[in-house]
């Protein structure tokens, strides 16, 4: 198993507010990934589109004929991660474990991972979508995800001892 995560923000509809970001492939059976992810958010938005942070943890599959298999996602809602914004230290990370949804719809496992805010930003990139609304230009809260620190499936925890491909430390 080579898993990867891919990080989006996404709106309740699944409609895409922030591009993409794919962590590198792991081969072993317990990944921690040293994957640093920046994102910026228009806050009212964030409130007012019920935008969410996922996390999708994926497969990859070596063949020409199998797609990847999405193993499970975690949906984290902005507003949540936004309650200790305004009190908290700036660089300070919260750190998160929220369940991890299987395709089948059930929750057997628990993401662990940490986020924080770094600061408003008067002149946000300029490929970002909600740059300008109504021909203004719109302050965007940077945010960050540092690391995805582990993945517990079920009673299995994923974290900290690397399996090489027989199954051996």
């Amino acid at each position: 198993m080579q898993p990867y995560i891919v990080v989006v923000i996404c709106d309740n509809n699944n409609k895409l507010i922030f591009p993409t970001k794919k962590s590198p492939r792991l081969r072993c059976s317990n990944p921690t990934w040293n994957f640093h992810v920046d994102f910026y958010i228009n806050v009212a938005m964030a409130q007012e589109k019920h935008l969410n942070l996922v996390v999708k943890l994926k497969s990859y599959r070596n063949s020409h004929c199998a797609l990847n298999i999405e193993i499970g996602v975690v949906r984290v809602p902005i507003t949540k991660m936004l309650t200790d914004f305004g009190e908290a230290d700036k660089k300070k990370k919260i750190q998160v474990s929220e369940n991890l949804v299987f395709s089948d719809g059930t929750s057997q496992g628990k993401l662990s991972f940490s986020h924080g805010f770094a600061a408003i930003v008067e002149e946000p990139p300029a490929d970002h979508p909600s740059r300008v609304t109504d021909n203004k230009l719109v302050p965007l809260l940077k945010g960050f995800v540092p690391l995805i620190e582990s993945i517990v499936l079920g009673e299995v925890v994923t974290q900290g001892l690397d399996v090489d491909e027989s199954g051996e430390a």
